[in-house]
């Protein structure tokens, strides 16, 4: 299974399209982003309320900010749901693309981003998928959100998880920033990655998930400049591979992590009259309280909510799809989420030890997960190392629930 989901990488990754289904509506002067959650972080009592929908900041080819949009105001994304996120370009006669875009978390409540589709002004749809985190060993988790994809039909991509860092979660990455004509235009290119992952995993211009630093939708992203010389043939990188570790340039300031001055910020929020809380550009809700940019501490969330308790959330997720795998998931040192059980496989994860463990059957008696009972039966005399977990909530991702 663990190759099967690598292959479903690679043709998440190439030139093969998809429905227009998938994308959303094409606006003039605008690029519109969905964003589909695989999974999001529980609330107190054990259930998902969503992920705060993300903040989105959008540049041109040179890096110059074409556009951006705050997640904050606009509501969650459910698990296994996606939202259109329209944003409109600065210039309301500017039709440029956004070559460049990066996505970060505007709230205290974890996300999961599964995909990406893409629409920028000109119709041209590109699309990027959640896998980019599993394959970079940042923190991701499956998704049971199916891509219809030609040569897989079956395909679901794995998710890659966003957070701010002051929100009781750290050690997520608090946004993630791409080149997105990187991703989904070339097939060799796309195969390139799969043979030497440094060559999209390390190169920051390219795709960078920023960790242990504040990012909003104001702050700018490197960017390639001078720009690659892809091969014109097939589209692959250059020879010289050294043009791609590069740190980038960026065409605006600030960047991740850094601040926005009061001054800055009514410059980019078009303040128009005269009253520092009522911006006109660059939030769903032009009732916004300034105080609630990036100058500010956000609230944190109790402890209990931090980034050890996922795997101890209550929740329980159960799968037989061929897309899942819980050896891949426990054998995996950057995985993340709760505990999960493969009905196929009859393996179970506990994903606080990463520990994994065979089913119980009338043969193997002890050291296994009992289905029945949720609970792992340990080897005799070992009782007090056995996890002691109780679920309150069953994921059910498996053929029977659809």
């Amino acid at each position: 299974m663990a190759q099967a989901a690598l292959n479903g990488v690679f043709l998440a990754l190439t030139l093969i399209p998809l429905a227009s289904e998938f994308f959303p509506k094409k606006y003039e002067a605008s690029t519109t982003v969905r964003v589909a959650a695989g999974m999001t972080k529980p609330g107190e009592g054990g259930q998902s309320t969503g992920g705060f929908v993300p903040n989105i900041a959008l540049f041109d080819p040179n890096g110059g900010r074409l556009g951006f949009m705050s997640g904050f105001g606009a509501g969650k994304v459910g698990d296994g749901k996606y939202q259109d996120i329209k944003i409109p370009h600065i210039d309301p006669h500017n039709n440029r693309p956004a070559e460049y875009m990066s996505l970060s978390s505007s709230g205290t409540d974890a996300i999961c981003i599964a995909y990406l589709g893409i629409t920028w002004a000109d119709g041209s749809n590109f699309k990027f998928f959640g896998d980019t985190g599993q394959q970079c060993n940042k923190p991701w988790y499956p998704s049971n959100l199916p891509v219809p994809l030609p040569a897989n039909p079956n395909y679901k991509p794995s998710c890659f998880w966003i957070d701010q860092p002051d929100s009781g979660s750290s050690g997520l990455p608090a946004g993630v920033s791409f080149h997105v004509t990187d991703f989904g235009t070339s097939t060799a290119r796309a195969y390139a990655y799969q043979v030497d992952q440094k060559t999209m995993c390390e190169s920051k211009p390219r795709l960078k998930f920023w960790e242990n630093v504040k990012m909003n939708e104001l702050q700018c992203v490197p960017i390639f400049d001078p720009v690659l010389p892809y091969d014109s043939a097939d589209g692959t990188d250059p020879e010289d591979k050294s043009l791609l570790y590069v740190e980038g340039k960026r065409g605006c300031d600030p960047g991740p992590g850094e601040q926005v001055s009061p001054g800055a910020l009514q410059q980019l929020r078009r303040y128009t009259t005269g009253r520092l809380r009522n911006p006109t550009y660059g939030v769903p809700n032009l009732k916004r309280d300034l105080d609630l940019d990036v100058e500010a501490p956000t609230k944190r969330v109790p402890a209990k909510r931090r980034i050890g308790d996922f795997c101890n959330d209550g929740r329980i997720v159960v799968s037989d799809d061929s897309s899942h795998s819980a050896r891949e998931l426990c054998e995996s040192p950057s995985s993340m989420g709760p505990d999960f059980y493969h009905t196929v496989e009859q393996l179970y994860c506990d994903m606080c030890s990463k520990h994994l463990y065979p089913v119980c059957t009338e043969i193997v008696t002890n050291d296994c997960f009992n289905k029945d009972t949720q609970k792992v039966v340990p080897k005799p005399g070992l009782q007090e190392r056995a996890p002691e977990k109780k679920y309150d909530t069953l994921v059910d991702w498996t053929t029977s629930s659809r």
